[in-house]
């Protein structure tokens, strides 16, 4: 009796025990609660320079005047090599004719951790471009750069008839790639973030141009090092007065309507969504996306095409590289025009967040949909942490210009991964769904903190004045025990929540008044509305 009197002592110790143990492990070490660092990074502000863009030097490619040994050989040869010290890179997918070959994304990072993908110049040693421009009052040239296989010195120079001055003479260091796949692994102590707030290799440069204003000169870039060097995304900007609206999208993957609050009065996962919903907000009863899959569903959103006409939104994680080149041709010949490439083309900064691989083509899921430049996160449990303090990072840099930025969150998705707490407010807040999927209530209440913490951004930059501000989910989803196995329910996995936020002024210049839009609609509608 004596020995069972422990074995049950024992046991009883080892129950209570286990889950407070399990309880430190998972919040002090594991996967932190950053609701507060990120209210915290949220209310961070930063001075509101309104600027536009007067120039996007990327746009003028085939313009631009190339000196040195810069042949379609010697960028192959330079390409192969940066490949070779597990940096990734790769031609530019809409660029074609003089020059093209010279325009590149490359993405520093590691497919698994992050990727920061940017369109840059890749400019060989000892060559240098100039772009002709006028200068206007308050220009200033602003760029990223990278050195990729030395250490690496960039002029920047000024052309005026036959006299150069170097405005700028900028070092860059040697960037080298220190993660391998090894470093992809989840690891058990992940405490304080290390992945998120890791260097991302790009340095940015600022070039005051006031002194020379209403000039009309070329404004160069020479390689003066023994170093490959990218120039991404190489613009000039003036002061503006007035700026045009800017968008952002914000998706959360695979989440039933039913299972928010704004279209369920039973749910109370996501109050805050909700009370904005209700004050703020437009929200669209029946948007329905073109598929199950987030893959389908992107096409829709940034192309407004059918998947069998772009031929790359198919239930598949890997697209044959005839497919995507298929796609890429049929926008060079303008068949149709994926909408981050749009506003690039017009002016935009055109920028994405996220972890769903789908929408950078460096990563084996993925297709360039035209962004300047992906911020890809995707090291679990870091992902939705590292989304979102790269975009505030973002928006310390760039809310006073226009932008369209698109931010895809898996937070709801699988591996289910949130802060403890959420998980018993989930299990508290939804009782029945919870004996189907207590993790998925978990991380559902965890968005509405997420998106908590998106809005307090909005406010602290000023955004409500001038943004339009897009919330959904990609598609629907399935979980819920009351219809298990009761067969395929297609709308559920194909409706999606959507509410989309038009600023008050825009309000009154369009005439809109309704809080709800219930008929029918398809996303094929959405990019030409926010065109318009």
């Amino acid at each position: 009796m004596k020995v069972v009197r422990k074995i049950f002592i024992i046991c009883g110790f080892a129950i209570i025990v286990a889950p407070m143990l399990f309880c430190v492990f998972w919040s002090f070490f594991f996967f932190p609660d950053d609701y507060a660092i990120t209210q915290r990074e949220a209310r961070i502000a930063s001075p509101l320079i309104s600027e536009k863009i007067d120039v996007d030097l990327l746009q003028r490619i085939p313009q631009m005047r190339v000196f040195g040994n810069a042949s379609s050989l010697v960028i192959e040869g330079l390409l192969n090599k940066i490949k070779q010290q597990r940096v990734l890179i790769k031609q530019e997918a809409y660029t074609y004719g003089k020059n093209a070959h010279l325009h590149v994304r490359i993405g520093t990072g590691h497919q698994g951790i992050w990727v920061d993908e940017r369109s840059a110049i890749l400019l060989p040693m000892g060559t240098s471009v100039y772009f002709d421009i006028e200068i206007k009052k308050g220009a200033r040239a602003e760029f990223a750069g990278l050195s990729t296989l030395a250490s690496g010195n960039l002029a920047v120079v000024l052309k005026s008839g036959k006299k150069f001055t170097v405005i700028e003479e900028l070092y860059l260091d040697e960037y080298k790639q220190k993660f391998t796949a090894q470093d992809a692994v989840l690891r058990f102590i992940n405490r304080k973030y290390p992945r998120a707030t890791d260097d991302i290799g790009w340095k940015i440069f600022t070039i005051h141009l006031s002194k020379y204003e209403g000039r009309r000169i070329q404004l160069g870039f020479m390689n003066k090092g023994n170093s490959a060097i990218a120039i991404a995304n190489p613009r000039i900007f003036i002061p503006a007065k007035q700026r045009r609206y800017n968008v952002i999208y914000i998706v959360f993957d695979g989440v039933s309507t039913r299972l928010w609050s704004m279209y369920n009065e039973n749910s109370s996962l996501t109050p805050f969504m909700k009370q904005k919903a209700e004050e703020e907000f437009i929200v669209f009863d029946n948007m329905f996306a073109l598929g199950d899959k987030t893959r389908i569903s992107t096409v829709g959103l940034f192309c407004s095409i059918f998947p069998f006409l772009s031929r790359h939104g198919i239930n598949r994680n890997y697209i044959p590289d005839n497919e995507i080149e298929h796609f890429y041709a049929a926008v060079r010949l303008g068949q149709f025009m994926p909408l981050p490439e749009f506003f690039r083309r017009n002016g935009y900064i055109s920028r994405q967040f996220g972890n769903s691989g789908f929408t950078v083509q460096l990563l084996g899921t993925g297709v360039d949909y035209g962004f300047d430049a992906s911020y890809e996160f995707s090291f679990n449990p870091y992902d939705t942490y590292g989304i979102t303090t790269r975009f505030f990072n973002f928006l310390r840099e760039n809310a006073g210009r226009e932008f369209f930025v698109y931010l895809h969150y898996n937070t709801p998705h699988k591996p289910f991964y949130a802060p403890l707490r959420y998980y018993f407010k989930g299990v508290l807040n939804a009782p029945l769904a919870s004996l189907w999927r207590p993790d998925f209530m978990g991380c559902i209440q965890y968005t509405d903190d997420v998106f908590k913490n998106l809005y307090e951004a909005f406010k602290t930059h000023g955004l409500l004045e001038n943004s339009m501000i897009v919330v959904a989910t990609d598609h629907g989803s399935g979980f819920d025990l009351s219809k298990f196995d009761a067969g395929f329910q297609y709308a559920d996995y194909t409706r999606m929540m959507f509410m989309i936020y038009i600023p008050p002024r825009l309000r009154r210049e369009l005439g809109i008044t309704q809080k709800r839009v219930s008929p029918y609609i398809s996303q094929l509608n959405i990019a030409p509305t926010l065109v318009e």
